[in-house]
């Protein structure tokens, strides 16, 4: 077993290959003993990401790469001999000085640093999609119905509460505060009407703090007797998490307000 007098070399070695990122990144150690890395502040999970570090332990010293975590797609690649020195998912333990393997994982950190980049240029700020629907009803009656914000409920069954804090509802500049709750979450949204031309449209922005969604709802008649109901939405994501997720999660958005759309139809044919 070689001896922990080969550790400081062993930590400087690994060191070295963070080092050359601390520029981008904020150094939070820096010792004899230890020295690591943090990425940037997630939204999410309201703290800075962790990004590697190296420390002297009592058998051996750790190299910790986290964005192998995150892109476990960045492992394929790697030697059997470097893949024998992991513990868990993102940690190396070295003993001693291992040339070949030290210039390896100086490789695979650079690769983490170019996957992270390349992944946050692929983010999207925004999110579009356009939904429509026809409703057997003449569209004076369907706006009436859309108007009536004391039967929204009845057609967002997770809408709670609705707080007029600013205007007169239904009117461009007027802005209320609708709470939500779905399942054991709640959330608040800020609604901020901003133009209005009955019965042909009303368009309104809807914020909080990882997102502003920007809705547009037109009618247009149908003959006598059918109203097509048609919206089109944009959200604006706020954080790099929802600029990751949320063209992810787009389907999840389109099924909800699909919903909401099939109930107001159903709602307003009752009437």
């Amino acid at each position: 077993m070689p001896p922990q007098t080969d550790f400081p070399l062993v930590f400087e070695q690994l060191k070295a290959i963070l080092r050359p990122y601390a520029k981008n990144l904020t150094v939070t150690a820096d010792t004899p003993s230890g020295y690591s890395l943090d990425g940037p502040y997630s939204e999410k999970y309201k703290k800075v990401i962790f990004f590697g570090a190296a420390q002297v332990k009592k058998n051996y010293v750790s190299f910790y790469l986290m964005p192998v975590y995150i892109f476990p797609d960045l492992l394929k690649n790697i030697s059997p001999e470097l893949k024998k020195h992991m513990q868990g998912k993102s940690c190396f333990n070295f003993k001693k000085v291992e040339p070949d393997l030290f210039k390896e994982l100086k490789e695979l950190t650079h690769l983490s640093v170019e996957h992270a980049r390349e992944a946050k240029r692929k983010t999207k700020s925004s999110m579009k999609f356009k939904l429509e629907i026809i409703i057997n009803k003449p569209r004076a009656e369907v706006w009436q119905a859309f108007d009536n914000i004391e039967i929204m409920s009845k057609w967002q069954p997770s809408l709670i509460s609705r707080e007029l804090t600013d205007g007169t509802p239904g009117q461009p500049g007027a802005v209320s505060k609708l709470t939500y709750k779905e399942g054991e979450r709640e959330f608040t949204l800020i609604e901020k009407v901003t133009h209005r031309d009955e019965p042909n449209e009303l368009d309104g922005i809807y914020e909080n703090d990882f997102a502003d969604n920007i809705i547009k709802n037109k009618f247009i008649e149908q003959g006598k007797a059918q109203t097509l109901w048609v919206i089109e939405t944009e959200f604006k994501f706020k954080t790099l998490v929802m600029k990751i997720m949320g063209n992810v999660l787009k389907k999840n958005y389109v099924k909800r307000t699909q919903r909401d759309m099939q109930r107001f139809k159903e709602m307003a044919e009752d009437l």
